[in-house]
């Protein structure tokens, strides 16, 4: 059984752990939204595919959209 500053200390991991991926979450949802802008701004087809994709597939994705977007 936990004492009462391990439960503290574990209740305090658990909500940084949280703040960091909800942060890291926002990020990566801003990223996906450049990619859509940027498809936009390009020309390309169908840019809300590309934010899904990016969304999606994480770095992959972003890599993949630097790789074929229009110049």
């Amino acid at each position: 059984m936990l004492g009462q500053a391990d439960e503290a200390a574990y209740m305090a991991a658990m909500a940084a752990f949280y703040i960091v991926m909800v942060i890291i979450w926002i990020i990566w949802i801003l990223v996906a939204y450049w990619a859509y802008k940027d498809a936009k701004k390009r020309g390309m087809d169908n840019p809300i595919v590309w934010f899904f994709v990016v969304w999606c597939l994480g770095c992959i994705g972003l890599i993949i959209y630097i790789l074929v977007r229009k110049k």
